[in-house]
């Protein structure tokens, strides 16, 4: 009755506030808060519907919430990593850059919005796509800052947003209890170089790692998780 009334206009409240906000990050953290707090149906349609709406443009990338398209949303989302990007006139190849970002994040938020059994079984699929956003990111650092010491910034920002996703697929195994006790240690294995990554990532030493291992290490998480 009024306790699940209440509950509703929080959520949907919630929604029209994170609207507001044009970066990828925090949609990406509110996604997987809302969908922790169980919505109700109404208010997960009502998100589903709204988060990417419109038939999307020749590139396929859609508007957020019908207000900013999704290439602002990539670029506010690089300004706020902090990325020198160049100014005046367009860069072709960091607008193609954009649009494969684009269609790829539209599915990373798409995925966090599913239910938890769905999110785990769903994320592995983005993993190719992520592979070759990895590929196409190295090599427009290369054609953009000219390979400079500490200049690989698409692809920490690339890195940064694949790890997080998956972290939380392998975390989400124990939340459904679906691992068996013979997986839980190479589960732990993963996780703790997974974070060990992230945090020599945000130190700005992901280039360290070539893209081969990079890839590597995706191919392995996505033979645990499936």
């Amino acid at each position: 009755g009024d306790v699940y009334k209440r509950q509703m206009i929080n959520q949907i409240g919630s929604i029209f506030e994170i609207s507001k906000v044009p970066t990828l990050y925090p949609l990406i953290k509110f996604a997987s808060t809302f969908i922790d707090g169980k919505p109700n149906l109404i208010t997960r349609t009502f998100l589903d519907t709204n988060v990417f709406a419109g038939p999307g443009d020749a590139n396929g990338l859609r508007k957020y919430f019908n207000r900013l398209t999704v290439r602002s949303l990539i670029l506010n989302s690089m300004k706020e990593f902090e990325i020198p990007l160049p100014e005046g006139k367009a860069n072709e190849d960091l607008e193609k850059f954009i649009v494969s970002a684009g269609i790829v994040f539209q599915e990373y938020v798409i995925k966090y919005l599913r239910n938890k059994f769905r999110q785990r079984r769903e994320f592995h699929r983005l993993y190719q796509d992520f592979s070759i956003l990895i590929h196409q990111a190295t090599e427009l650092d290369a054609l953009l800052f000219q390979r400079k010491v500490d200049s690989n910034f698409m692809l920490i920002w690339t890195f940064d947003l694949l790890i997080r996703m998956m972290v939380r697929q392998l975390l989400l195994g124990f939340e459904i209890e679906l691992y068996d006790q013979s997986e839980i240690p190479w589960v732990l294995f993963y996780l703790d170089y997974l974070l060990s990554m992230f945090d020599r990532n945000n130190a700005n030493y992901i280039q360290k790692f070539s893209k081969d291992f990079a890839q590597g290490l995706l191919l392995s998480i996505q033979r645990l998780t499936k």
